[in-house]
């Protein structure tokens, strides 16, 4: 069990390859009944991104960004979490 923040955001990025795996989380997705688009944010990188996000404290989108490797905007990144 994991006892403190600190702890739960070290398990998780210990295990992030696992946790984030996209046919698991298609999977997932599909299990719930979500269809999707083919487009540059979906569900999957959009569940990854979120994930980042919060491993990185909650930073700023353009904190975010050249970490996560994408050059999207702060609007598209909170579009495709509303989805």
């Amino acid at each position: 069990m994991v006892g403190t923040v600190t702890e739960a955001r070290r398990h998780i990025n210990a295990e992030r390859a696992t946790l984030l795996d996209a046919p698991m989380l298609c999977a997932l997705c599909r299990a719930v009944g979500d269809q999707w688009r083919t487009r540059l944010l979906d569900p999957v990188t959009t569940v990854q991104l979120f994930i980042l996000h919060i491993l990185h404290g909650n930073t700023a989108w353009s904190h975010l960004s050249p970490v996560a490797g994408q050059r999207l905007t702060a609007a598209a990144f909170c579009q495709a979490r509303t989805r």
